[in-house]
């Protein structure tokens, strides 16, 4: 694997030597890769756990653009009038009243007498309103201080829940493995139209996308490090420029039937 990996990143016009490898090598080193973009993520939920900086200041956001509801209100610790609305922050929502989850969603949810989470209609124990400062709380007042109060709550049941930094990990690699295998098959199509002459079939270019598309997977490790996502559309350049020096290295001779 270690072999694989050099190369595609150093060599890419020998990565082709590697479409004679079994589909099960090929799909072992296509998981294997990205699991490189879960250490970074794996290291900042160790050093530094619970939300983010960044995560919460969406969070306040999304409150304000959403969840500052005229009648709704928590007394002695208890929703009063709930209202049907949801909103989100990333790959998190928050919802109240009648509303359908999915099994693709993470809830947090305002129940009668407490917040809880929802994943993937799973139900955790929540904690009541007076334990996370909600005792009295007055959705309809969008000042800075109230919405960010509500925001803060909402952290503090969150940085007390351990499913979020195994869950942060898990979704990283998951993104990871789907845009890496888009990337693999827009790729193999694209080499189609760059290499017609060459007698590859399609199952062949797959493989070979897998492997130069390692210089993605390492692009997105620095993307993630230094917290540039700006460098998203160089990286697709670049996976295109590997593929397109590969194609364009390999020499294909016709064997002349001898006699």
């Amino acid at each position: 694997m270690f072999k694989r990996l050099t190369t595609s990143l150093t060599r890419p016009p020998q990565a082709v030597f590697f479409i004679k490898d079994s589909w099960g090598k090929t799909l072992l080193y296509f998981f294997l890769i990205p699991m490189l973009l879960m250490i970074p993520v794996w290291l900042s939920v160790t050093i530094n756990p619970g939300m983010s900086v960044d995560r919460y200041e969406i969070l306040v956001s999304s409150i304000k653009r959403d969840m500052v509801l005229e009648g709704t209100m928590i007394e002695n610790g208890v929703l009063i009038n709930p209202q049907d609305v949801t909103t989100s922050f990333e790959y998190f929502t928050i919802g109240m009243g009648n509303i359908s989850t999915s099994n693709q969603q993470i809830m947090f949810y305002f129940d009668q007498s407490e917040l809880t989470l929802k994943v993937a209609n799973i139900t955790f124990d929540g904690v009541s309103y007076s334990e996370i400062n909600l005792d009295n709380y007055d959705f309809s007042d969008s000042s800075n201080t109230n919405v960010r109060r509500l925001a803060g709550a909402i952290k503090e049941y969150y940085d007390a829940v351990d499913v979020f930094d195994t869950s942060e990990i898990f979704i990283v690699y998951l993104s990871a493995i789907i845009d890496y295998a888009l990337l693999v098959l827009l790729m193999a199509f694209l080499m189609i139209f760059v290499s017609r002459t060459l007698p590859f079939t399609f199952s062949q270019r797959l493989k070979l996308s897998v492997y130069l598309s390692t210089i993605w997977i390492f692009m997105q490790l620095v993307i993630i490090l230094f917290d540039e996502p700006i460098l998203d559309f160089l990286a697709v350049g670049v996976l295109y420029v590997y593929h397109f020096w590969a194609y364009r290295s390999i020499k294909w001779v016709e064997r002349r039937p001898q006699g």
